[in-house]
């Protein structure tokens, strides 16, 4: 069994996980809270099916926190694609957890109140179960590891890969100014704030440069929103399509990436395959993730930030074209042809249906 709880509210990497996942195993049950299905539900495939999977999720997210009864499940193993819905399940010892990263345990502070606490409950109640774990970088693997040391009945890695629907000819983005991308979720460990002032400290708009964010509203929406509008030359575009992104990866002059903590860091992927440079995080899993060729900053230093960006502002197309082939070299392990065959030997070893 399958629980895609967490891809009723998720719809980035962890509801295509899901799908994939789904595609995978066939005759499976999948679980969505306590609902338990024969096949799974795509959420994306409108705004109506959209809006319920989040309405939903907010019942789950509250059910985690109550004394109600533990949550069905009808066949073991179950995997379950984020730590978080485990913890109200009967857990058996062929069951398999996939974990993204421990950063609601590491670092509350970037998450609403209660979320530290309850990740906090159901990594130890994983430890305790000693079960298989399957993680989506080596930088997840160790934090976890160095957490919550246990005798697990597997620990791999099975890192995440760049969407063949963002790969193709695109009409681009019809924009007539140049600009710099970020992309992810609008939450506190993405570092957005920090971004926007390291771009006004570049002094880039000067040039004609914009600052584009794109994805879903999150928990630093409210405070971050009004700052976006006052601010020259930054917009939030909000949740895009693979199709509208692709057309703004294909114009983009270089992608964004400050962020303070990611389990793995998709948009690092996503870059250089439409050969734009991605400046990232200096001590984070996004050098694993580019590899020693990529464009690093330190996240919390709005000056080596603003450095980072006039700098590979100021390279010249074929100066970048030397970093982006080691750093493409480095990613060809992070395809979805070696995500799809280890997670369907491993799904068929463990007879996960």
């Amino acid at each position: 069994m399958l629980d895609l709880t967490m891809s009723l509210a998720n719809r980035t990497a962890v509801y295509d996980i899901g799908q994939e996942l789904c595609a995978l195993v066939p005759n499976k049950l999948v679980r969505y809270w306590r609902v338990i299905l024969k096949r799974p539900i795509e959420f994306n495939g409108s705004p109506f099916r959209s809006m319920l999977g989040k309405a939903l999720s907010r019942g789950a997210f509250r059910d985690l926190s109550t004394a109600s009864s533990l949550w069905p499940r009808r066949s073991a193993p179950t995997l379950f694609i984020d730590p978080i819905f485990s913890l109200r399940t009967p857990l058996e010892p062929n069951d398999i957890v996939l974990c993204h990263d421990i950063a609601p345990v590491s670092n509350p502070e970037y998450y609403d109140p209660g979320a530290g606490e309850a990740y906090s409950r159901a990594y130890t109640r994983i430890q305790e179960a000693k079960l298989g774990m399957v993680f989506v970088s080596e930088f997840t693997k160790n934090a976890f590891l160095a957490r919550y040391p246990a005798p697990y009945r597997f620990t791999k890695i099975i890192p995440l890969y760049h969407k063949p629907s963002l790969s193709g000819p695109t009409t681009g983005s019809g924009r007539s100014k140049p600009f710099i991308l970020m992309v992810g979720g609008m939450e506190k460990r993405k570092n957005f704030r920090g971004a926007i002032e390291a771009f006004k400290t570049s002094r880039l708009a000067d040039l004609g440069y914009e600052l584009l964010l794109v994805g879903p509203r999150g928990n630093l929406s409210a405070e971050l929103l009004p700052i976006i509008e006052s601010t020259t030359a930054v917009s939030h575009l909000g949740y895009l399509s693979d199709t509208e992104l692709a057309a703004l990866y294909s114009d983009a002059t270089a992608l964004f990436f400050p962020s303070f903590l990611e389990g793995f860091g998709v948009p690092a992927l996503e870059a250089p395959k439409a050969n734009i440079l991605p400046i990232v995080s200096r001590g984070t899993v996004l050098e694993e993730i580019v590899g020693p060729s990529g464009p690093v900053v330190d996240p919390t230093s709005i000056d080596d930030m603003a450095r980072g960006l006039r700098e590979v502002i100021r390279m010249p197309p074929e100066e970048k074209m030397s970093p982006l082939a080691r750093i493409s070299e480095h990613q060809r392990i992070f395809s979805i042809e070696r995500f799809r065959s280890s997670w369907a030997d491993l799904l068929n070893s463990e007879k996960v249906t």
